[in-house]
């Protein structure tokens, strides 16, 4: 990409390349409607604040190169904005009451779309005016189009606190429709610096849980001297750390247990890359309330391996490669 941004600058002329778009500031945004829009972020500066913790889906939160749109639905209902399969870089969205207001939805890699590009659902209201945000993930620029639909609204899977150990936890939960009694439940950890957002939208867990018949929560690692999640494996570089993630990740597995009504007998953890690792340390250390493990690209470290003595031996799936 690079190398064709360099070419690209030697065959324009630098006053064309360097333009800025009308819209680059909010104060100027353009009005957007209903249906397609082509755009360009490749003279557009950075004009927005940055983004609040929930909005880094596991790669950060950088949102720079920057353009605005005004948006005005005339009905209430649930609107999707895209550029899905659209674009030609790296896209982030994000939806504002106002210039410097509320943040109201946001979204960096949309399920199922390539490229990186980006699906954001919010609940629109009847002549409200909206400020829509469309950028690229730190300073990633390019062009596409803006595809903005009436459609489903976002899900409601809000973080919900749990308390543990003298600490505020959070975990989301997707609990399909009608989801009868005694069915399973899958706990799924997100990688070192991930979220419970990315694991909750990037994976395809909603449609897993409604054709499985299955709950799935994602709770939230703590953060580390670097403002980054994780869990609690004994990393060298977390000497200073010693969070019950053992303790909180069955406490709230038994609590979804009681409270929805499902199987202990069928509780499951999975993870990604230190997600995984918890996975393991999970199986050796809570092995009487998880009755299987599908850690996902991650080992178990040595402490762990030569220390491993589970209460009861547990089937694991483990998958690591390309």
């Amino acid at each position: 990409m690079k190398n064709h941004i360099a070419l690209a600058s030697l065959l324009v002329p630098a006053a064309v390349a360097n333009a800025q778009s009308i819209n680059d500031d909010c104060s100027n945004a353009s009005t957007i409607s209903f249906g397609m829009t082509a755009f360009s972020t490749l003279g557009a500066s950075d004009d927005g604040p940055g983004l609040p913790a929930d909005c880094d889906e596991g790669f950060g939160n950088g949102f720079g190169s920057d353009i605005w749109y005004t948006l005005t639905p005339d009905q209430s209902a649930g609107i999707i904005v895209s550029t899905c399969d659209a674009a030609d870089f790296d896209t982030r969205l994000a939806l504002y009451t106002e210039c410097d207001g509320v943040l109201l939805a946001c979204n960096d890699d949309g399920s199922g779309c390539s490229g990186y590009t980006s699906r954001m659902n919010f609940e629109g209201v009847e002549g409200e005016t909206y400020l829509l945000r469309v950028g690229g993930f730190d300073e990633e620029r390019g062009t596409g189009t803006i595809t903005v639909e009436y459609g489903d609204g976002p899900p409601e899977s809000p973080n919900i606190d749990f308390e543990h150990d003298g600490l505020v936890r959070q975990y989301r939960l997707y609990v399909p429709t009608d989801l009868p009694d005694s069915r399973p439940l899958v706990l799924a950890l997100h990688g070192y610096g991930g979220g419970n957002n990315d694991m909750l939208n990037n994976y395809g867990w909603r449609e897993m849980a409604d054709e499985g018949g299955f709950a799935v929560a994602f709770p939230n690692g703590t953060r580390d001297q670097f403002n980054a999640r994780f869990w609690d494996v004994d990393y060298a570089f977390h000497p200073q750390f010693d969070v019950d993630d053992n303790g909180f990740l069955s406490s709230l597995a038994t609590h979804l247990q009681k409270t929805l009504g499902l199987d202990a007998e069928r509780t499951f953890v999975t993870g990604f890359s230190n997600g995984a690792e918890m996975c393991f340390q999970l199986a050796c250390q809570e092995s009487s309330t998880f009755k299987g493990f599908a850690p996902i690209i991650g080992m178990m470290l040595d402490p762990l391996f030569l220390s491993c003595d589970p209460e009861f031996l547990r089937p694991i799936l483990t998958m690591n490669g390309t």
